[in-house]
């Protein structure tokens, strides 16, 4: 009986693509099982995490915060005032990609030493009225106690 030859393993470029398409199937099977399991976030977060996918507004979290969207056509970009128990810095209006006219404002408690808190405001078309939105680009938003 005559002994078999053994096929020869692929080389030069064909060695690469052999190598190449294993590889991008581990990678494909290693990218499924880590994006498909993932943590349900806490019900405190689940609110701003929906109002972000649906574009829905985030309700003020005090009376002071419900004045400062009553009193932000007339704040002053860059200028820090006191609304409330809140400093209030808000910036420029903005038109933004939604058609809503927008404005950064950050929040800071006043006599307690808490850290500043970005929120979004935005009013649509010329009503006049601001309203809290979910900042996509921010943190959670967590409210006042």
């Amino acid at each position: 009986m005559t002994p078999r030859a053994m096929p020869l393993p692929p080389r030069g470029c064909a060695a690469v693509g052999a190598v190449a398409v294993r590889g991008a199937a581990s990678l494909a099977v290693l990218v499924l099982a880590c994006g498909c399991g993932g943590a349900t976030p806490p019900p405190d977060r689940q609110a701003e995490l929906d109002a972000r996918d649906v574009g829905t507004t985030v309700e003020p979290a005090s009376e002071d915060e419900r004045r400062v969207l009553e009193q932000l056509p007339e704040l002053v970009p860059g200028k820090r005032v006191t609304i409330g128990s809140l400093t209030v810095v808000a910036e420029r209006p903005y038109p933004a990609a939604s058609g809503r006219t927008c404005r950064s404002v950050t929040l800071t408690a006043s006599g307690q030493k808490r850290s500043p808190r970005p929120r979004l405001a935005c009013s649509e078309g010329g009503s006049g009225e601001w309203f809290f939105v979910p900042d996509v680009f921010a943190e959670p938003v967590t409210t006042a106690r």
